[in-house]
């Protein structure tokens, strides 16, 4: 760094590109370099084995943008209850989950948002062939359509699957954006979401399509105070993890 420009670098999942990892390797030796963010303790342990200081590597959450995803106001109540997911849709995301749930639940309408074009349509080819009519596939949505089609979900979900590295890392975005909405959060029981949902999430057994199941029944059985009593902890703690707070914390580091 010739120009002397001081720089924090960011990862949230475990680096294997020779060229990125030879270049961590030689962090230590940059006088510029003020630390590494990352988003558990997990990959800070991975990471100080590249002789990077751990006192220079910092654990932070994920991040949400405010202006974007809020609660949104006055909200219809559905006819038929709706259970919404978004976000990826790779296998450890639980989406084969979702769609046996949709198969034991024909009263519920399910929703999903994301993916890539061709995802899409395998997965809409396959509950086709399942013969789930209760179950819509949309693709991606941009953020500001994204806020006002989750604030309609009766149940937001993060059904990740437990058997995967990311399981004891992971802090998803969704988890974030969910929050900020102000609806109930269904999650997997996984590490890194407990971590995160602490007793903000309703919990269900990850991999346990009937442990959803139950949790959904439940969750709608529950008295509203309840329930917004953990909406407003989710709302308050995403406050607490939008994109300025965050930005305000790594410029503390780079001081």
């Amino acid at each position: 760094n010739k120009l002397n420009i001081h720089f924090v670098v960011e990862t949230h999942t475990y680096l294997k590109n020779k060229i990125v990892l030879n270049f961590l390797k030689s962090l230590h030796k940059n006088k510029s370099f003020k630390g590494l963010v990352t988003i558990s303790k997990i990959l800070k342990n991975f990471y100080a084995k590249f002789k990077i200081n751990s006192n220079k590597i910092f654990v932070m959450n994920d991040s949400v943008d405010g202006k974007i995803f809020f609660r949104q106001k006055n909200q219809k109540k559905n006819t038929r209850k709706k259970i919404i997911y978004s976000g990826s849709l790779q296998t450890h995301k639980g989406i084969n989950l979702i769609i046996e749930l949709a198969k034991i639940k024909p009263e519920f309408d399910f929703e999903i948002y994301g993916g890539k074009k061709l995802e899409v349509i395998i997965f809409k080819i396959k509950i086709f062939f399942k013969n789930i009519s209760n179950l819509k596939f949309y693709g991606k949505a941009d953020h500001i359509s994204l806020n006002k089609k989750l604030a309609k979900a009766d149940i937001l979900l993060i059904p990740n699957l437990k058997n995967h590295p990311e399981a004891k890392i992971t802090s998803p975005i969704k988890a974030f954006e969910y929050m900020m909405i102000g609806k109930p959060i269904l999650s997997s029981n996984i590490l890194a979401l407990k971590k995160i949902g602490n007793s903000r999430f309703f919990f269900a057994q990850a991999d346990n399509v009937s442990s959803f199941s139950k949790k959904i029944d439940l969750i709608l059985k529950l008295s509203t105070k309840y329930v917004e009593k953990k909406i407003r902890s989710s709302i308050n703690f995403a406050k607490q993890n939008t994109y300025e707070k965050k930005c305000l914390r790594i410029l503390k580091i780079m001081k």
